[in-house]
């Protein structure tokens, strides 16, 4: 029996690569969207589109079987159609040192917008695992975070409460209760939804006493 199971673990083994699973970056796949470029009058394209958020770029597909591709600089804003979740997700172009390099136009996906919008950048990390005592590479899908004020300022979100609470002071322990009554985690993007939204909900309130 234990020659059975050992040969079993090896052989298991065996058949796992060294790097587990192909993942893609939302957008690196053609979807149906809608476009709307720096200079239009407020008219949107509708097209089958892709973008490549490392490079700022997106492609369009047009009718005559040819790809026409646009810089961010190009760009206000982009709908793309996700089979995954079938829903809709936004992205808009804001100016933002990205990597500490100089200011340029910078595509983010909206996640949530308010007084506070949370603003994300979809990307592929890979990670070590370990199984059966053999170590393996996994990729994985990761988000950038990041905090849109009202000033038009952007600042990058670390996943950390020290760093939600720098940035979100005028709130942090009530914010905190919040989180902590309701089990959620500060580098989640489904978490992090709820924390904004509630944080906007209370600002609103706060705005809405004031004149009662």
């Amino acid at each position: 029996m234990r020659i059975t199971i050992y040969f079993f673990l090896a052989f298991s083994v065996l058949l796992i690569p060294s790097v587990q699973g192909q993942v893609n970056v939302f957008g690196a796949d053609w979807v149906k969207g809608k476009l709307l470029l720096q200079d239009s009058e407020g008219d949107t394209i509708q097209c089958t589109l892709r973008f490549e958020l490392d490079n700022n770029l997106v492609q369009i597909y047009l009718a005559n079987n040819t790809v026409k591709t646009y810089t961010s600089r190009q760009i206000k804003w982009i709908q793309a159609y996700d089979p995954a979740s079938k829903r809709d997700r936004n992205f808009y172009v804001f100016p933002y040192a990205l990597n500490n390099r100089y200011v340029s136009p910078t595509i983010f996906e909206m996640l949530t917008e308010g007084t506070v919008s949370l603003l994300g950048r979809e990307k592929i990390v890979v990670v070590q695992n370990t199984w059966a005592g053999s170590r393996f590479t996994q990729a994985q899908l990761s988000f950038d975070f990041y905090f849109g004020f009202a000033d038009g300022k952007i600042r990058v979100y670390r996943g950390t409460r020290k760093d939600f609470e720098y940035l979100l002071k005028d709130k942090s322990g009530y914010i905190r209760t919040f989180i902590e009554d309701s089990g959620l985690r500060y580098n989640d993007k489904d978490d992090l939804i709820r924390i904004i939204n509630q944080y906007n909900y209370s600002n609103y309130k706060d705005k809405v006493s004031k004149y009662e």
